[in-house]
């Protein structure tokens, strides 16, 4: 019983201030430091509401400046983990 206590102790003081499932919190790109640059989506115009990231951090992307842009929910939420490229498709196979 000793034993897990203090395995448990360890355990919990290695992952203290850190986000969900032990990982660092996140620390890139801010609404602040990117929405004044746009003004409004890059891709329609619309609210910026949404960090859109233009090569997807699932796909590789990293979250720097230099690869985030202001989107607004639909237009981000349309693109999800999409690149540029791919998104760019699903317009073209509408009918």
């Amino acid at each position: 019983m000793r034993e897990r206590v203090a395995r448990d102790r360890a355990r919990n003081a290695a992952t203290r201030g850190r986000g969900s499932h032990g990982r660092q919190p996140r620390a890139g790109v801010r609404k602040a430091d990117l929405f004044p640059r746009w003004g409004g989506c890059c891709y329609c115009d619309g609210p910026a509401e949404h960090i859109d990231h233009v090569t997807p951090l699932s796909k590789g992307g990293r979250d720097v400046l230099s690869n985030a842009v202001p989107a607004c929910a639909d237009c981000n939420l349309s693109k999800a983990a999409l690149t540029l490229a791919e998104w760019a498709r699903t317009f073209q196979e509408r009918p």
